[in-house]
């Protein structure tokens, strides 16, 4: 700096600059006590901003921050919002793994998984259908409401029950899924045979029935103490009526274990933030109709080479775990597109939420 001419060195040249021509960051910040500051930013760390009012310096930490907006020579800075999710961590999931939340798809939004499509049709009520099944003749239809929302500046609390309709669920889906329920000698399952497949045990030309399930969940979540991010987790209870006709889906000489009468599923899973663009998530669950199996497994059971439904998750193989448990990461590839890889089935898993109007 020689007087009023700044000299900026790049790989291109040196270039002599008028300090009036650089542009000035500025911020208007207001905390959680309802204080606004408005000046020059100083200075910037990961736990706060230094601002410069025109009463005097501030410093204010980033814990603190309810609303932020950051401008370059009077131009809002546009990624302001994204640190702002960050400190705040206003990003939320609709499952965790392939447990839901209580939390719905924001309105006029389109979301595509692996296993299915989905639609929110207002803020608190959202559509699903397993795509593969439909085009398999098994229309489907998986609805959630939220019915209850309390929302606060540092928390966050919903409940909400879905519901799940399939006009002609595959006999061979419940088969596969409670493998671990069918009796093929006095002291063996069907899951235990490598070698046999659900149509051995199933009947000839048995109909597939309508098939409904019903759940409830409730989700909690809160900022951490350090103001970067969320945890938040959540509690649910699914029942189903595939149980209903079991009695006629097997051929004569195998038959169901007495103690399996109505499939249920529970589960407590947690979300934690780690960056911006990176979530660690877990849950545990105790359900009578999972069975666990190697990565090379669950792929041909995804893709159907093994003999299910495709893109599900109801192989016959498996080893039954009634108390399980999962673990692992969730990344953002932008604001539309995750990724998550963790250690049971399905393994990995990818969210695109597009088309919002």
């Amino acid at each position: 700096v020689d007087e009023n001419i700044v000299s900026l060195a790049t790989e291109s040249g040196e270039f002599n600059i008028p300090k009036s021509e650089f542009l000035a960051e500025t911020a208007e910040i207001t905390n959680k006590k309802g204080e606004k500051f408005v000046g020059h930013v100083l200075s910037e760390d990961e736990e706060e901003f230094k601002i410069r009012t025109q009463y005097g310096d501030a410093t204010i930490h980033k814990r603190n921050i309810e609303k932020m907006s950051r401008f370059h020579g009077g131009i809002l800075d546009k990624k302001t919002e994204a640190r702002k999710r960050f400190y705040t961590g206003e990003a939320v999931l609709l499952s965790v793994f392939l447990d839901p939340t209580a939390t719905p798809l924001s309105p006029n939004t389109f979301y595509l998984s692996g296993m299915s499509l989905g639609y929110g049709l207002t803020d608190r009520f959202m559509l699903t259908t397993k795509y593969a099944s439909n085009f398999g003749g098994d229309l489907n239809l998986h609805p959630k409401m939220r019915f209850y929302h309390k929302k606060t500046a540092n928390t966050e609390k919903s409940m909400a029950f879905g519901l799940g309709f399939h006009r002609s669920y595959p006999v061979k889906s419940i088969i596969g899924k409670y493998s671990h329920a069918i009796n093929v000698t006095a002291d063996s399952t069907l899951n235990q045979f490598d070698d046999m497949e659900a149509k051995d045990v199933m009947k000839e030309n048995v109909t597939n029935p309508m098939y409904a399930e019903a759940y409830l969940v409730f989700s909690s979540s809160r900022i951490n103490p350090s103001g970067r991010g969320k945890v938040g987790w959540n509690l649910g209870a699914k029942v189903t009526n595939a149980f209903a006709k079991k009695e006629d889906y097997l051929k004569d000489g195998y038959s169901w274990d007495k103690k399996f009468k109505v499939p249920y599923r529970l589960w407590a899973s947690l979300d934690y933030d780690l960056r911006k663009d990176l979530k660690f998530v877990a849950s545990m669950w105790a359900d009578n109709g999972y069975k666990t199996m190697n990565a090379g497994t669950a792929f041909k059971d995804y893709i159907g080479s093994d003999g299910s439904t495709a893109l599900s998750i109801d192989s016959v193989t498996g080893k039954e775990s009634l108390v399980d448990f999962d673990f692992g990461i969730l990344y953002a590839v932008n604001e539309n597109f995750r990724v998550g890889v963790h250690f049971q089935q399905p393994f990995l898993d990818f969210y695109w939420e597009f088309f919002e109007f």
